[in-house]
């Protein structure tokens, strides 16, 4: 369970990563690791996972739902529970919560265009964020920029919207 109380659900304070499994292997799972400890560096997460406990718990989840193929996770770290309702981080005592959402869900029809018929897309109204406001390298949970034109593209009935710099 996941707190109401979790930095995520406070202020999308979290770090995140999809997975893809073939054949009951994660594809690049330490590539993915690797991002998800930099990006937890960068937001300055205290008492994170360590690797093998977040590999752990990624088989386990797999194991425990005989899911071996066809499967999507998205790993999220959160900066775990507050005492308080508040963005500041000194509120955070607990140590960092783990969730492995794994679903069922094959790379076959989960796209959104159709590749014989070809893509609509709209230009987004909205900008990308510069990185003199947040560095796009750190993979971080607050998506509102990137949701919007999705939004935006879903009114227009395109699949997808293009964002300018």
């Amino acid at each position: 369970r996941v707190s109401v109380f979790d930095s995520a659900v406070q202020g999308g304070d979290a770090v995140w990563e999809g997975l893809r499994v073939y054949r009951g292997k994660v594809f690049k799972l330490e590539r993915h690791l690797d991002r998800l400890f930099d990006s937890a560096r960068a937001m300055a997460f205290a008492n994170v996972h360590s690797r093998e406990e977040i590999r752990d718990a990624i088989f386990q989840t797999l194991a425990a739902n005989g899911m071996r193929d066809g499967v999507h996770i998205r790993l999220t770290l959160t900066r775990g529970e507050k005492t308080t309702s508040s963005m500041n981080p000194a509120f955070n005592v607990y140590g960092c919560t783990l969730i492995v959402l794994a679903e069922w869900k094959p790379v076959v029809g989960v796209a959104t265009f159709d590749n014989d018929k070809g893509v609509s897309l709209i230009t987004a109204a909205n900008r990308r964020n510069p990185p003199q406001c947040v560095d796009s390298k750190i993979h971080h949970n607050n998506l509102i920029n990137n949701i919007l034109p999705k939004i935006q593209a879903n009114h227009a009935g395109a699949a997808d919207a293009i964002m300018l710099d």
